[in-house]
């Protein structure tokens, strides 16, 4: 598996598989239904594809902490996890990604903290943080307020 453009162009990645996590089949979509049908052929369950997801994806992230900072700081300093959810997901969807995340050994250092914040809000964080002009209300600006 690859992350991004370094993927092999005509291989099937898996994708989606977090949505899987919530169970309220009336709210997902034909697209989600047919991942869940392909991720069953290996006899998995979503939280262990999930598991694995957010395995490599540390590997990544860690190996990539460890060449900036360096192994000594790296190991020592705290770390702050933030994964997003979905708006509408209950605490059951929650629960296994928190689940997930433990598998996949995110958690297993004393200084990693793990975090959900739903999509929105981390939209919203990241205008205000990285864009603090572009949010600036006028009164002559319209507003429409979106959900």
């Amino acid at each position: 598996m690859g992350w991004g453009f370094s993927q092999s162009y005509g291989i099937s990645q898996p994708g989606w598989c977090k949505l899987l996590l919530f169970q309220d089949k009336q709210l997902r979509n034909t697209a989600l239904d047919a991942q869940a049908h392909d991720m069953k052929n290996p006899g998995r369950l979503p939280v262990e594809v999930v598991a694995d997801y957010l395995r490599s994806l540390w590997c990544h992230v860690s190996l990539s902490l460890r060449r900036t900072l360096g192994r000594q700081l790296f190991d020592h300093v705290s770390i702050q996890l933030v994964l997003t959810v979905p708006m509408y997901w209950d605490h059951g969807a929650q629960n296994l990604l928190k689940t997930a995340a433990k598998w996949s050994g995110m958690l297993t250092r004393d200084n990693v903290d793990l975090s959900l914040i739903s999509e929105q809000e981390a939209a919203a964080s990241y205008m205000l943080k990285d864009f603090p002009s572009a949010l600036r209300v006028r009164s002559s600006h319209e507003h429409q307020k979106c959900n």
